[in-house]
C-alpha cells in the first residue's frame, strides 16, 4: 500500500509537470503569435481596456506602449465606427455570447499623427475552464494600400467608360461636322468675295474646323486615333482662346 501510494503521488505530479509544461509552450506559442504577427493585435480586458499591443502597431500606427495600455479600446478607432466596437465589447462580456467572434469587419483605425487606415478586424473572446472569461484578442489586418488601389481601378474603369462614351459622340459629330465644312467650303468658292455674308460663312466654316479639332482630341482621349504631335505656336492658340472667352465671361471681368 505504501508503495502504491508513491506510485500514484509520483504519477499525479507527473502529470501536473508535464500539464504545467504543456501550458507553458502553449503560453509561449501565443506570445510569439502575439509578438511576431504582422497585423495590429491587441489584448482587452472584460472591462473594454487594452492590456497589450504587438509591436506591429505601435510600429506602424506610431504609438508607444504607454499611448495605448489602459485607455479604452473604442478609442483607436474613428468616430463613426466607436460605437460598433463598443457593442461589441460588451456582447462578449455577456454569459451567452462567449463563442462570438467578429470577423472581418472593415473599420478605420487612428495613427497617433490623426490619419485613418483601413483595416479589416477579427476579434475573439479567449476563455478558461468552465468558459470562464479571459480576455479578448483584437486583429487588424491593414488594408489602405488595397483600398486604394481598388479606388484607382474603379477610376480607371471609369475613364475608360467616359473614353468609350466620348469616342462614340465624337465620332458621330464628326461626321455631321464633315457636312457643314463641306457646304461652307462649297459656298465660299462660289459665291463673291464682296458679299456681305461672305464672311460669315468664313466664320461658320472657321468654327467647324475647330470643332473637328475638338472631336480628335475625344477620339484621342478615347484611344480611338492614333497621337500625332506637333509643334504649336502658342501665342496663336491663347489669341484664339481669348477671342471666346471674353464672349464666355462677360463685360464686368478684365481678361488679360
Amino acid at each position: 500500500l505504501f508503495l502504491e501510494s508513491i506510485s500514484n503521488s509520483i504519477s499525479i505530479t507527473l502529470k501536473r509537470i508535464i500539464t504545467e509544461e504543456h501550458l507553458r509552450e502553449s503560453e509561449e506559442r501565443f506570445r510569439n503569435f502575439f509578438e511576431k504577427s504582422p497585423n495590429y493585435c491587441f489584448m482587452i480586458s472584460s472591462s473594454g481596456f487594452i492590456i497589450d499591443v504587438n509591436k506591429a502597431t505601435l510600429n506602424n500606427l506610431g504609438y508607444s506602449e504607454t499611448d495605448l495600455v489602459g485607455e479604452k479600446f473604442y478609442n483607436i478607432y474613428s468616430e463613426k465606427f466607436k460605437e460598433r466596437v463598443n457593442l461589441f465589447l460588451h456582447e462578449c462580456n455577456s454569459v451567452d455570447k462567449k463563442s462570438t467572434i467578429m470577423e472581418n469587419e472593415e473599420m478605420e483605425l487612428l495613427t497617433k499623427s490623426g490619419e485613418t487606415r483601413t483595416v479589416l478586424l477579427n476579434i475573439s473572446p479567449v476563455t478558461a475552464k468552465q468558459r470562464k472569461f479571459l480576455y479578448i484578442i483584437a486583429q487588424h489586418t491593414d488594408i489602405t494600400e488595397l483600398k486604394q488601389l481598388e479606388q484607382k481601378f474603379l477610376h480607371a474603369q471609369k475613364m475608360e467608360a467616359i473614353g468609350t462614351l466620348a469616342g462614340g459622340i465624337a465620332h458621330d459629330f464628326n461626321n455631321v461636322l464633315t457636312i457643314i465644312k463641306s457646304y461652307s467650303e462649297f459656298l465660299i468658292d462660289n459665291i463673291d468675295k464682296e458679299l456681305e455674308y461672305h464672311d460669315d460663312i468664313c466664320e461658320i466654316h472657321e468654327a467647324a474646323c475647330k470643332a473637328a479639332s475638338l472631336t480628335r482630341q475625344l477620339l484621342a482621349f478615347s484611344r480611338k486615333q492614333i497621337l500625332q504631335p506637333q509643334k504649336i505656336n502658342i501665342n496663336y492658340l491663347l489669341n484664339d482662346l481669348t477671342k471666346m472667352l471674353r464672349r464666355i465671361i462677360g463685360e464686368d471681368i478684365n481678361l488679360n
